[in-house]
């Protein structure tokens, strides 16, 4: 892929040459002479970069499945704002309130009251 690029947006030195007055040949010269060193010091670097791309490109295929499954499951549920409580418990458990046992801010197990450290965790 970069090598198409490269390709495409090459020079074509003897135009260019062409058009040069004669009194600006020697910075002509001076630049193509720069830019041909450019080239040959990236040239190692052109080809690996289209292996790399490709393997980008496949593994992004897969996630961008996986993202438009994911997506599919949300268009399908009802709106947030138009749930009921029940709906809401239903859709996400995790994040709703349980009423049978309540806990305080942050919501966390380690800041509600009777919490009791497990032996031998970290702190």
């Amino acid at each position: 892929m970069a090598s198409r690029r490269v390709a495409a947006s090459s020079v074509d030195w003897l135009t260019m040459a062409s058009r040069v007055p004669e009194t600006q040949k020697q910075m002509f010269n001076a630049f193509k002479g720069k830019s041909d060193g450019y080239l040959r010091s990236i040239g190692p670097y052109i080809f690996p970069q289209t292996v790399e791309t490709e393997t980008f490109i496949k593994e992004s295929e897969g996630r961008i499945a996986k993202l438009q499954a994911e997506l599919a499951e949300w268009q399908k549920m009802i709106p947030y704002d138009q749930m009921t409580m029940e709906e809401m418990v239903e859709a996400f458990p995790d994040k709703s309130v349980n009423v049978a046992n309540p806990t305080l801010w942050p919501h966390t197990p380690e800041d509600q009251p009777g919490y009791v450290a497990k032996e031998g965790a970290e702190e």
